[in-house]
């Protein structure tokens, strides 16, 4: 990838994660804070990141973590830079590779409908095919008012039967879990890859991936699991930024049958952040119609648009 890159283009990886972090807090605020989540952009990225400064312009480009022979340019921030982008995918595509547009927000979506060669398509394999859910964490972990009722239930049933621990990176009880944790990952994988309409091993792949991310025990990620006895039943895995303001939800995965559970690992971020003086969570996009009904249950702060481009060079 990177002989079809600028010259000076950097590879990033989580060696970098700190002074990458510090990078991306200097860029241009995007409404998006993906865009300047160092956690997502190397998970998403995990297979090859790449950061591309020409001509005074920003972007980055990923091996797609879930197409063979595919790349992504993905904005750096707010910077608009239709001309790096389309430089990009003009030499990407050039070498036989497909490659395409994302997360693009909709006060850029609108002015590259209008450049030649980029075309707007239905997200299908990544994390943004529905819009971006910003919780307020106060309100989530408060759970007050009528319009929690039904959540306020689902919380209170999951941690009744069995008592509901946590174990964070610090903790021994993270690593040696690891065969259950895997368990679950493969469980819910299995249960959810026609519903995604994803490739299993693709889904697998990427929780295992953020979950290895919190055996680096890198400062500003908490990853967690959620166990009941002998059964692992949830991971997520939350980018906590130094400078406060917005958490970054990377991943998130649990047991389907375990009544409650979604709504209880929410809730538990919701209130761990509340307390550390996090404002707002990005929990991301939605793969699917139904996740993204779920999460408008959680009375989101905003919802976000964001879409991605086809590059389509005669």
């Amino acid at each position: 990838m990177m002989s079809l890159l600028p010259a000076g283009s950097r590879k990033i990886d989580w060696d970098d994660y700190a002074w990458f972090s510090k990078f991306l807090a200097e860029l241009p605020p995007s409404v998006d804070s993906m865009a300047h989540s160092g956690a997502y952009l190397l998970h998403t990225g995990r297979n090859g990141l790449f950061l591309v400064e020409h001509r005074g312009q920003t972007a980055f480009v990923a091996v797609h973590p879930n197409i063979e022979c595919a790349a992504l340019v993905l904005p750096a921030g707010a910077h608009f830079a239709p001309e790096l982008w389309s430089h990009l995918c003009s030499s990407i595509a050039s070498a036989g590779l497909n490659v395409t547009l994302g997360r693009i927000t909709p006060d850029f979506s609108m002015q590259m409908e209008k450049i030649d060669f980029f075309r707007a398509t239905t997200e299908k394999t990544l994390d943004w095919r529905y819009p971006v859910t910003i919780l307020d964490v106060a309100k989530l972990s408060e759970m007050r008012g009528s319009s929690y009722r039904g959540y306020r239930k689902k919380v209170n049933r999951a941690n009744r039967d069995v008592p509901i621990e946590i174990a964070d990176q610090r903790s021994p009880i993270y690593f040696e879990r690891y065969a259950a944790v895997v368990h679950m990952i493969e469980k819910w994988a299995d249960a959810v890859s026609s519903i995604k309409n994803f490739d299993t091993k693709h889904l697998v792949s990427s929780n295992l991936a953020a979950y290895h991310m919190g055996m680096r025990q890198i400062e500003g990620l908490s990853c967690k699991i959620y166990y009941a006895g002998n059964s692992v039943i949830g991971f997520s895995a939350v980018e906590v930024p130094q400078n406060g303001g917005i958490a970054n939800g990377i991943a998130r995965c649990l047991d389907r049958s375990w009544i409650g559970c979604s709504e209880y690992m929410y809730w538990n971020d919701a209130k761990i952040l509340s307390d550390s003086g996090y404002g707002l969570y990005n929990i991301n996009g939605s793969e699917t119609k139904s996740l993204d009904e779920f999460r408008s249950k959680l009375r989101p702060y905003r919802k976000i648009n964001l879409q991605t481009f086809l590059w389509i060079e005669a």
